[in-house]
């Protein structure tokens, strides 16, 4: 059995001049990266793939170094979409907290969560036909991350599937799946606690 995997990426840094696709990683993103990617951990991994976005990127570029496997860059990966600029943490967690409370509405510019969902799984889909029998890590983003867990674990998208709710809330977790069986083989893991 070829398991895969869905790494979020870990803090960033917030830039409020730039989209958030081209934040990058916060300095403390990249040593909790550094620390856990000094461990021997993913070594199955056969193929990472990453959304476009430049913080998932950044990460999965330092992990394709270090197994020394191919690295795909899939924009159908990438975060629910969001088009509202840069806002005070209040209104981001109104509209986080809408987003999961009607996963099929847009609130304030966001893409649905179920539409988020659909997306991912198609993204994920396509890579695993593409790529039969091998490991694939994907890093991602906590929402698309968390819409594609409840769809393996044949549970509807809720806040308290988010990551932020299981493990380390400045992101940098982990959950573990077999594609093949369409089952969810952890919850999410924070990567310092990952084995």
């Amino acid at each position: 059995m070829a398991l895969s995997y869905y790494l979020t990426h870990p803090e960033v840094l917030l830039h409020p001049a730039q989209p958030p696709t081209e934040w990058v990683l916060s300095s403390l993103g990249r040593q909790r990266l550094m620390r856990c990617f000094a461990r021997d951990i993913f070594t199955d991994v056969d193929l990472i793939v990453t959304s476009d976005e430049a913080k998932t990127t950044e990460m999965a570029t330092h992990l394709a170094y270090k197994l020394d496997v191919p690295l795909l860059i899939d924009p159908n990966s990438n975060e629910n979409y969001r088009t509202t600029p840069v806002m005070s943490a209040s209104a981001f967690e109104e509209l986080f907290a809408a987003m999961y409370a009607e996963p099929a509405k847009s609130s304030g510019g966001w893409e649905p969560a179920l539409d988020t969902q659909k997306r991912i799984v198609a993204a994920i889909d396509q890579q695993h036909r593409a790529h039969p029998d091998k490991s694939i890590l994907f890093a991602g983003h906590g929402t698309s991350g968390t819409a594609l867990k409840c769809h393996l674990a044949q549970r509807p998208i809720s806040r308290e599937e988010d990551q932020r709710s299981m493990a380390a809330e400045g992101g940098g977790n982990v959950f573990a799946f077999d594609w093949a069986k369409q089952r969810l083989v952890s919850d999410w893991v924070a990567l310092e606690d990952w084995t």
